[in-house]
């Protein structure tokens, strides 16, 4: 009866890469009235990456390992909702950023935010978490507008980030932290 019950938790946790939530916490500055639905259609998550070193000590050169490095961006796409509220707060959080009229930038501290990216399992429960911190956006795609396009209209936004932390589940169903912060990988 073990094994059954097992077999039966593990197929609740297997994904398929398509259950997941983006949450996007912007800066206090931004006085957002009310939670804005963002339709995250695709989101890409930073992978890492060992970079290598060429090394040549008596005889043959080869390719040693050397540290690991992680890209600070993030990219997702969103549906371009009909009031245009997703893009207009992105819009605001440029402007934040750098004020219209003002070449100067804001305060660091005024412009980050945070994001939280949950990986569900088939009944919607978070099996990995991924916490971004000062998060900015850097980038909003161009909008390709179209008499013949009969799909709906997407938005695709690239964010910075600083840091990297993963929350992976463990057998008692807390979660458990590994944080990658600038290609240095600690346990926390």
């Amino acid at each position: 009866m073990t094994s059954i019950r097992r077999l039966i938790s593990n197929v609740q946790d297997i994904n398929s890469g398509s259950r997941y939530e983006v949450i996007i916490l912007p800066p206090s500055a931004l006085r957002i009235p009310r939670n804005i639905d963002f339709y995250c259609q695709k989101c890409t998550v930073p992978g890492v990456q060992m970079s290598q070193i060429d090394s040549i000590v008596y005889g043959q050169g080869r390719k040693i390992p050397g540290i690991r490095k992680s890209e600070m961006t993030c990219s997702t796409s969103h549906m371009f909702d009909y009031k245009a509220e997703n893009i207009r707060f992105i819009e605001q959080w440029f402007e934040l950023i750098t004020p219209s009229g003002n070449k100067r930038v804001n305060y660091y501290d005024n412009i980050i935010g945070s994001m939280e990216i949950n990986v569900l399992n088939n009944l919607n429960n978070p099996l990995l978490k991924i916490e971004l911190t000062e998060v900015y956006p850097v980038k909003i795609s161009e909008l390709g507008l179209s008499y013949t396009n009969e799909e709906y209209l997407p938005i695709d936004i690239e964010w910075h980030f600083r840091e990297r932390k993963l929350y992976r589940r463990n057998s008692t169903g807390d979660f458990e932290t590994t944080s990658l912060n600038e290609g240095r990988g600690r346990r926390n």
